[in-house]
């Protein structure tokens, strides 16, 4: 449930030896951007685990900011490279079914995706691009402005650490704790739950508003998951003093 606050072939020789996989991507925390050419205007972000084995690769990816694919659904994708090529698939999901080529190097590819199926992206195919994510680690820096009550920009300091392997869903756990200034209601807080996922980050804030504490959420998306050192999105106080209390986010890590 929590991530649902986050975003409503080479030429042969005389050799007989079978050649390897011309290049290995690099296990980890993947972001894929896409452009439908089908429906120009449209795109989609999807982000998660991708992992290559010998000339296998598997997954757990999330897709976002699409009308058709609910972003709390776990999308597994399976494939292989051959030679310098990856092909990627997922099973059908709301009767839709997800195909990658690509091709690229360790840390970037690029290339096509079709949507086949009878469900509402059914015949969906467009241009993709995906890279590995930097790891969120470190200390971040940025600021909080409501959007429903005017006052002061609430400067924040959140020191993250990101767990280097996948849950079952293919997200990043994300831990830490988060220090404010000039908020009238809270001036810490712990995250319980965090992820990273591609380039979309999700914090669940436990805050020491007086006289019970508070939750805070902030969602974002990294303005460029390459470098992973900038995210823009929004923060909902659920509970505590603030309580109601909603906004613009950004944080950025030197």
């Amino acid at each position: 449930m929590f991530v649902a606050l986050l975003f409503s072939g080479c030429g042969g020789g005389g050799s007989s030896t079978p050649p390897g996989p011309a290049f290995t991507i690099q296990s980890g925390n993947w972001n894929i951007s896409a452009s439908s050419t089908a429906a120009p205007g449209n795109t989609f972000l999807a982000g998660g685990n991708l992992t290559q084995t010998g000339s296998s690769i598997s997954g757990v990816v999330h897709i976002f900011n699409s009308g058709c694919f609910d972003p709390t659904t776990d999308v597994p994708v399976s494939g292989s490279v051959s030679g310098q090529s990856i092909t990627l698939s997922s099973p059908a999901i709301l009767s839709q079914t997800v195909t990658v080529n690509a091709s690229g190097s360790a840390s970037n590819l690029s290339g096509t995706y079709t949507v086949t199926g009878t469900g509402c992206a059914g015949g969906d195919r467009g241009t993709m691009s995906a890279n590995l994510v930097p790891s969120v680690s470190g200390t971040w820096h940025g600021t909080f402005t409501s959007t429903v009550t005017p006052g002061p920009v609430v400067n924040a300091t959140a020191t993250l650490t990101q767990s280097s392997t996948p849950d079952a869903h293919g997200l990043f756990a994300v831990t830490g704790t988060v220090t404010f200034s000039g908020s009238a209601c809270f001036t810490s807080g712990t995250i319980t739950q965090g992820f990273a996922a591609g380039g979309a980050l999700g914090l669940d804030i436990a805050t020491n508003d007086v006289p019970s504490g508070g939750d805070t959420v902030f969602a974002a998306f990294m303005d460029n998951p390459t470098a992973a050192t900038a995210a823009t999105g929004v923060y909902q106080v659920n509970t505590g003093t603030c309580s109601g209390d909603s906004g613009d986010g950004h944080l950025t890590k030197p």
